[in-house]
């Protein structure tokens, strides 16, 4: 009896830390995102790790299409 609570006590652990391990991750990644967006990092629009989803302001006249890429264009290609 004694050994099987403590098997059931270390996968309790083992599981409870991944979770607590998975929330701390995820809220350092949002936390260095918003500090990018703030910082106004323009690597943002190369980086393979993020997806734009939405956009939530364009000019008039813009049309929204699903997952299309958005390119960057400098006033040298005008």
């Amino acid at each position: 009896m004694v050994e099987q609570d403590t098997i059931g006590w270390i996968c309790s652990f083992i599981v409870i830390s991944l979770l607590i391990i998975t929330v701390i991750y995820e809220v350092v990644k949002r936390w260095r995102l918003s500090l990018r967006l703030v910082a106004l990092d323009e690597s943002l629009l190369n980086d393979n790790s993020i997806i734009m989803e939405e956009l939530i302001d364009a000019p008039d006249g813009s049309k929204i299409v699903q997952k299309m890429p958005a390119y960057l264009i400098s006033d040298e290609e005008l």
